[in-house]
């Protein structure tokens, strides 16, 4: 994959980031949790624990992750500033994305929603590969994190 490709792959992944948050973020009030709410039904389908609305706790947790996401994703779109070290910024980009999918998938097997896993690993399998299948821009200049 060329080194553009990858640029442009990694921001619409960082854009889906950032509309996940926003989805999330909306699941903290009444009137705009439907979406999140339903995504959170379908993944503990299985479990058989489906609300028909967040506590008040879980609002503000919903708040706080999709603050969370929104700026993780435009952390990675900034990142994207071509005066950087592509190959750096891919190296950074990509443990930060394994240290989440271990925490995350790791919290949500605990929880009792390993639903979640399966969109875990849609969401890394989606950004693994302009991460991972660069060819190097040049031999010379390159940069090892």
């Amino acid at each position: 994959m060329k080194e553009e490709t990858s640029r442009i792959w990694v921001g619409a992944g960082a854009v889906l980031v950032m509309a996940s948050g926003l989805l999330s973020a909306g699941g903290s009030l009444a009137g705009t949790s439907t979406p999140w709410l339903g995504l959170f039904n379908l993944l503990n389908a299985a479990s058989g624990a489906v609300l028909p609305q967040f506590s008040a706790d879980a609002r503000v947790v919903n708040a706080v992750l999709g603050g969370v996401m929104v700026g993780w994703g435009l952390l990675i779109l900034l990142l994207r500033d071509r005066r950087l070290p592509w190959a750096l910024v891919r190296f950074k980009v990509l443990v930060s994305l394994l240290v989440w999918f271990a925490v995350d998938s790791t919290g949500s097997l605990a929880a009792g929603c390993p639903g979640n896993l399966v969109l875990n690993a849609a969401f890394a399998a989606f950004f693994l590969p302009p991460l991972i299948l660069v060819k190097p821009a040049s031999k010379t200049g390159s940069v090892v994190p």
